[in-house]
């Protein structure tokens, strides 16, 4: 069961399940369910970030506060009822804080303190919220699974940008989110659009704009001074009603975070916080001087904020690429130098202070520099103590790590190092690093594999967790001390273990090997679950060998297991043999589509959003079925909360294509996936089956939503420039960490279909380090010459046969926008298995121009030879030869309706003679590149030329083997022909590619209808149709009969 629903609009990730065939898409979010009291899980912090080593803490030492639930180990408090018509009351000060609507200026009659209290109330009755959060975490064991739902409440308040900063713990795990302002009992839909659980903070926006009258932000201070006095506000558990407790700054220093087991920068303060206290801030002055996020367990009145650094580090982050970073790290373990006897054994002069190297994260870009044994003198030209600590305000002193977690990712720091007596000087570039062990995995679903019963994972300390509060006595001690101590050798390692066997008669005799690592899988090593699952499905050998830890081995036999894995899950009742991240297009937002040729395709959609949806099935010719089409002429939108099911046919159509949906802007949000439509066994394809068949969806993107695109959109203003570019919805930082995207053999041939999904430019694909034979185009096989690079227009869709047949290690997939002032340029890192070596940092370059572009389009050619099956009539050999009936040209041209812009195409509807062999003349008099798509029909694109159509043109045309397709690109200045048979009856969609061309009216519609008025021609209408509009109250039409 697929979701789709208005979170999508921030992370590109619109669908995040495995679609299969007859199983239903979900719009939206569930419905908020009951309370569900289950216990806290409180994880034990452990230090991957500290120049100290790794130092585990107690579990009981901290709690983040974000519920007023008894999960909190609170006293059981019933939670106040909502009450419309509450009258406006002025409480009590004392230990639970003060609740304030309105407040008599009498400042000359009250203690600082009480006016401090006073001050904060008032700036934060237009600014701090209270959040409620439906959350459902993993079942770590049964990672297939979710646990029950539950519900939680938290505080935040309004930033700059119409944007509210919280907690992470706050939303984590979250399915529905809601936000309610003081004074008001309407509760507002909010989203996440960042959230760093490092440093536990996270962004909401909420759109509506009834919400954000008469908000105010909070701005940030600045750290405050021990014994300062700051106000936190929130709404904490025993009422419903805001609430503002006082205290003073006690300490400054880095503190464990409890929620995201790391350790940053926080202050102490004796102000009372309480379970849902969390995310509200701290107000000192008439500024934010941190947000409160945890407690002391079995303390009294001690509380912890984070201080306004980390949140500006986090929010400029945010605000700099669009999304979360994290913090940076040397990638050090390091011990003092404290001792006389060590200082001389390494010898360090009388005034030399630092810290001795231990151990080096081979993955950091220290590891290039630094050796075990060096010492670390200063960072950034700031003296490092023998213990450790640097300079902090005003006779204060903390570690040297805060100044390495405020650095930005790829900044560098440098470093004086004392080295056999000696002193270097070093520069080195700093990264967030992560653990062999991840120690948390908020807000994603686990990994797991599942063959013959076996179920692998990789090793996380969540995994860990579920063995309860003493996880570390009650887990497997070694899996529990790797957990701790191991550090990754390579990009992209995991530690993957079988964690428990489903029993079965394929897997008698291997039940106790479970909770043991799986080293290798026939002889070679495991660098994660994807590689592992590429090794088991290799097919080669006969038998599958894991080489377990503890010299352990299985052996199955692949087609036996391959059949038992069925029943297994069956059994079980276990929807998938894998979890969406192993799929070949490791993309949450891509759900791939596998049919082959004369597949019948049933989906249903449920549209839990609240306004109407519609997918399209784009390049998919819905054959005498253009009520399946998805388009706004042929289908009414699928109502909120309604559902629709398409049932379709891939009739002869071999190749690749992908879906999206057609409503209002929302193919901004996502919303797409491919479509792989393969041969059947009787049918061969011109090429040798590649080892692995990979989708990339690829393609522009706006950080602005869909909604705030329309709202522009309908005013009358331009989109702009897009933000930058999305490969299956990611777009790599291109600096040699990137988790690989796509991992190969060396030695073996892979596909890549690629698909521009994007919204106003075209693309240019290229890889570095190799070339790309083309092999089919929307449908076609092609004649299979190689280019370094391809551009690929606004809806088209490209396959390529990659052999992987250069130096193993690294190398970046590149997607970059063409015909723009300013490139935006996306990567993706393809593995080697086993290979060594970072991808290089420099990218092949983009052709310029469109004229290469044009002249890479005469480049292709359709496959003459090729045996596939072809669309008939138009796929005949000699297309050339057919007599053209009907020529349309379509000019566009700009106007305006109402005051508005306009881009028109007259007329709306064109009538068609039905089998009619037509010639249809494009023409772009802009200065923009336009792409257009015709559905129902694959069309032969005989010619593109610069300058206006006239009938001579004609003699330049390819008449030979033009690619049958169903999209083509436009030039600026410049005319494109395609021809094509309109032999499939029904209303078809003539439209531009372009999400804001289209939306303005940058379509038509052709109506074929066939004179025969029978089935054999055109299907009848389907009863589960939809009806809107001035046909809503109509009969359906009389269906044909079979003649």
């Amino acid at each position: 069961m697929l979701r789709i629903g208005s979170t999508f609009r921030a992370s590109r990730r619109f669908l995040n399940r495995q679609l299969h065939f007859q199983c239903p898409i979900i719009a939206g979010d569930s419905a908020i369910a009951g309370i569900v009291p289950v216990s806290y899980r409180r994880f034990i912090p452990f230090n991957y970030s500290s120049s100290f080593g790794i130092i585990p803490a107690s579990a009981s030492l901290f709690s983040t506060l974000s519920s007023n639930s008894s999960i909190f180990n609170a006293p059981n408090t019933e939670r106040a009822e909502e009450n419309d018509n509450v009258e406006s009351n002025l409480s009590v000060a004392g230990d639970a804080g003060v609740a304030l609507l309105e407040v008599e200026r009498v400042a000359p009659r009250l203690s600082d303190g009480i006016l401090d209290a006073y001050l904060a109330i008032e700036l934060a009755l237009d600014s701090v919220v209270k959040i409620f959060t439906v959350s459902s975490s993993p079942n770590y064991f049964l990672p297939w699974q979710n646990k029950s739902q539950r519900e939680t409440t938290g505080s935040g308040f309004v930033i700059r940008g119409k944007r509210i900063l919280t907690n992470a713990h706050v939303v984590a795990d979250h399915t529905f989110v809601l936000v309610r302002k003081h004074g008001s009992p309407t509760k507002y839909r909010a989203t996440v659009q960042a959230v760093g659980h490092e440093c536990d903070l996270a962004i909401l926006v909420v759109e509506s704009e009834e919400f954000w009258e008469g908000m105010n932000s909070l701005e940030l201070g600045e750290v405050p001074f021990l014994q300062e006095a700051v106000s936190v506000v929130g709404y904490p558990q025993g009422g419903d009603n805001i609430s503002v407790t006082k205290g003073v700054v006690s300490r400054v220093e880095p503190t464990q975070y409890v929620h995201g087991a790391s350790q940053l920068l926080a202050i102490q303060i004796d102000a009372a916080i309480n379970p849902g206290n969390s995310g509200g801030p701290a107000i000192m002055g008439d500024k934010v001087a941190g947000v409160a996020f945890q407690n002391l367990s079995g303390a009294e009145n001690i509380g912890y904020i984070i201080p306004v650094p980390v949140i500006k580090h986090f929010i400029s982050g945010v605000e700099e690429r669009g999304d979360y970073f994290g913090f940076c790290s040397l990638g050090l373990s390091c011990q003092p130098t404290e001792n006389a006897q060590i200082r001389e054994y390494f010898q360090m002069q009388s005034k030399m202070t630092g810290v001795l190297v231990s151990r080096i994260n081979p993955l950091s870009d220290a590891s290039r520099v630094l050796k075990k044994d060096d010492i670390v003198l200063s960072f950034d030209g700031v003296p490092i103590a023998s213990d450790g600590t640097v300079p902090f305000r005003n006779r204060e002193r903390i570690s040297f790590d805060h100044l390495v977690s405020m650095k930005k990712p790829n900044e560098t720091a440098e470093l004086e190092v004392l080295r056999d007596g000696e002193v270097h000087d070093f520069k080195i570039t700093l990264h967030p690093l992560q653990p062999l062990v991840p120690v948390h995995q908020f807000d994603k679903l686990p990994s797991y594999f599942i063959f013959a019963g076996l179920v692998f994972i990789p090793l996380t300390q969540p995994f860990l967790h579920e063995y309860g509060e003493e996880w570390y006595n009650t887990s497997p001690r070694r899996l529990c001390e790797r957990a701790l101590r191991e550090l990754p050798k390579k990009p992209g390692e995991q530690f993957v273990i079988l964690s428990q066997v489903l029993m079965d008669d394929i897997n008698a005799g291997y039940e106790r090997l479970a909770e043991l690592q799986v080293k290798k899988v026939n002889g070679v090593e495991v660098l994660n679950l994807k590689h592992l699952r590429q090794l088991v499905e290799d097919g080669n050998q006969k038998n599958v060998r894991f080489d377990l830890d503890d010299e352990r081995v299985i052996v199955l036999n692949y087609e036996s297991a391959r059949i038992a894995t069925s029943r297994i899950l069956k059994r079980h009742r276990i929807p998938h043999a894998m979890s969406i991240d192993l799929t070949d297009e490791q993309n949450a937002a891509e759900l791939l589509i596998n049919g082959t040729s004369n597949n019948n395709v049933v989906v249903n959609v449920f549209n839990q959003l609240d306004e109407p949806l519609l997918l399209t099935w784009s390049g998919i010719q819905q054959r005498k079925n253009s009520w399946q089409e998805g388009t706004l002429g042929n289908n009414c939108p699928i109502p909120p909360g309604a559902n629709f099911t398409y049932r379709f046919q891939v009739k002869d159509q071999i190749g690749s294509y992908y879906y999206y949906p057609t409503t209002s802007t929302h193919r901004a949000a996502g919303g797409y996936g491919g479509i792989s439509v393969l041969s059947r066994a009787l049918i061969p394809v011109p090429f040798e089956t590649p080892e692995a068949d990979h989708m990339v969806l690829a393609g522009d993107w706006y950080t602005k939503s869909h909604v705030e695109l329309k709202r522009m959109l309908d005013s009358g203003r331009a989109l702009g420039r897009p933000t930058g570019v999305l490969i299956n919805g990611k777009s790599g930082k291109g600096d040699g960490k990137d988790e690989p995207m796509f991992t190969v053999i060396a030695g073996k041939t892979y596909r890549f279909r690629f698909c521009n999904v994007g919204m106003k430019d075209s693309i240019n694909v290229r890889m570095q380090g190799h070339t790309m034979k083309l092999v089919e185009i929307e449908g076609s096989h092609t004649v299979q010459n190689v280019y370094e690079s391809i551009d690929i227009h606004l809806g088209q869709c490209f396959s390529v046969l990659v052999t992987a047949n250069q130096e193993p290690k690294d190398y970046y997939l590149v997607v970059s926008t063409r015909f723009t002032k300013d490139s935006h340029v996306a990567t993706a890192t393809i593995r080697y298995a086993n290979g060594k070596g970072p991808a290089s940092p420099e990218l092949p370059k983009a052709p310029e121009g469109w004229a290469w572009s044009l002249n890479q389009f005469r480049s292709f050619r359709w496959n003459l030879t090729a045996s596939a099956a072809r669309p008939n009539p138009q796929g005949s050999y000699h297309y050339g030869q057919i007599n053209i009936t009907r020529t349309i040209k379509l000019v566009t041209s700009a106007g305006q309706v109402d005051g508005q812009d306009k881009i028109t195409v007259a007329p709306n509807v064109v009538n068609a003679t039905y089998r009619n062999y037509v010639e249809i003349v494009i023409e772009n008099h802009g200065k923009t590149v336009q792409s257009w798509h015709l559905s129902g029909h694959s069309f032969f694109a005989v010619g593109i030329e610069p300058g206006r159509w006239a009938p001579e043109r004609r003699k330049n045309y390819n008449l030979l083997d033009a690619v049958s397709r169903n999209t083509i690109q436009v030039y600026p200045k410049s005319f494109a022909v395609i021809m094509t048979t309109l032999d499939n009856a029904g209303l078809w969609n003539l439209r531009s590619n372009s999400l804001e061309r289209n939306y303005l009216g940058h379509q038509l519609y052709f109506s074929v209808l066939s004179p025969n008025k029978s089935i054999k021609d055109e299907y009848n209408m389907p009863d589960n149709d939809l009806l809107c509009g001035i046909v809503k109250d109509m009969p359906k039409p009389t269906p044909y009969k079979a003649n």
